[in-house]
């Protein structure tokens, strides 16, 4: 008898997860609606949460893309190596300090905006597009 116990306890241990019943399964095929279906998906999908994500992304970069771009400071200091100074003389050095702003070509400032308005608007129907893919999935449910 205690030889059949050791493949009966292996048998029932695979064969248990088999017979379980799963705890998250999705509602009754009566029960589903496809309101309901629709909602469930424009929260959980993921494909969704990107492509919406891409649009944001997308719109947050046109204020960037349209104004003048950040003014810089530069701080350094040299060695000046001239052949008049003598070795007895302090080491020779020369700061600098530098202030640059770049100024576009005019017209480039709203066209960089433009393109980046117009990237925006495509990653929002991408993102709109996306939607209406998986609803029709849904709907072929």
């Amino acid at each position: 008898m205690l030889r059949f116990a050791g493949p009966a306890a292996l048998a029932l241990l695979f064969w248990a997860p088999l017979c379980a019943q799963p705890t998250d399964l999705p509602p009754a095929p009566s029960s589903l609606r496809l309101g309901a279906l629709l909602d469930t998906l424009a929260a959980r999908s993921p494909r969704l949460q990107a492509a919406r994500a891409t649009a944001g992304a997308a719109g947050a970069r046109v204020d960037e893309a349209s104004t003048l771009p950040d003014p810089m400071v530069q701080l350094g200091v040299m060695n000046v190596g001239l052949p008049e100074f003598n070795a007895d003389m302090p080491a020779s050095m020369a700061p600098s300090v530098q202030l640059m702003k770049q100024i576009p070509f005019p017209g480039t400032l709203r066209l960089k905006g433009d393109v980046a308005e117009a990237t925006h608007r495509m990653a929002e129907a991408g993102a709109d597009e996306t939607w209406w893919e998986l609803r029709n999935q849904a709907a072929d449910l």
